[in-house]
């Protein structure tokens, strides 16, 4: 596979396809009034996926594709998919997850896949090389670093459409769960 297309691929559709995602779980969020059933605790695990599709993000822009990019992605991915086990089973004796939410939540979980399928494909050396003695762990930048405005153009849509929506989100379960302990007293 192209590293060009596969990098085109990865930039124009599952990147905005997995933040529109991102945007749209949120939204459900907020019109299931989630700081008022599941609050703080949920929202906590929301966070803790958003890191992990941070980091996939991360390793993407700014490392050399090799054989730690790749375990580091694969163990990302595994931390992304108990976060999500723990969230639903949680989230699921607190609230109605909807089937529009469940819907978003596949692309949730298939999008980053996805992404770690196509590095993969495209660095099939790197792929292969994990399993060998003589793999390359080392945490190496991306050489040729990426253009500068395509990284500062992902790192801002990540801003404004997954670090935003979902700290807006803990803010109010936080303003929530204080209005609750101060209605108690």
């Amino acid at each position: 596979m192209n590293q060009e297309i596969a990098g085109q691929f990865l930039l124009y559709c599952v990147l905005p396809l997995w933040l529109a995602a991102g945007t749209a779980d949120a939204l459900c969020h907020r019109w299931s009034d989630l700081p008022n059933n599941a609050g703080v605790r949920e929202s906590l695990m929301h966070v803790a996926q958003l890191a992990e599709g941070a980091g996939l993000v991360l390793c993407a822009l700014f490392l050399t594709i090799n054989a730690f990019a790749i375990c580091t992605m694969a163990a990302l991915i595994d931390a992304h998919e108990f976060t999500v086990y723990f969230d639903l089973r949680y989230a699921g004796g607190q609230r109605v997850i909807t089937p529009v939410e469940q819907m978003v939540h596949s692309v949730l979980e298939m999008a980053p896949i996805m992404g770690f399928a196509i590095v993969c494909l495209s660095h099939p050396d790197a792929l292969a090389s994990v399993t060998h003695s003589n793999a390359s762990f080392a945490m190496a930048p991306h050489e040729p670093p990426l253009p500068p405005l395509r990284v500062a153009t992902v790192l801002l849509l990540c801003l404004l459409f997954g670090v935003a929506p979902y700290a807006m989100e803990l803010a109010s379960c936080i303003r929530a769960s204080r209005m609750k302990s101060k209605a108690r007293r």
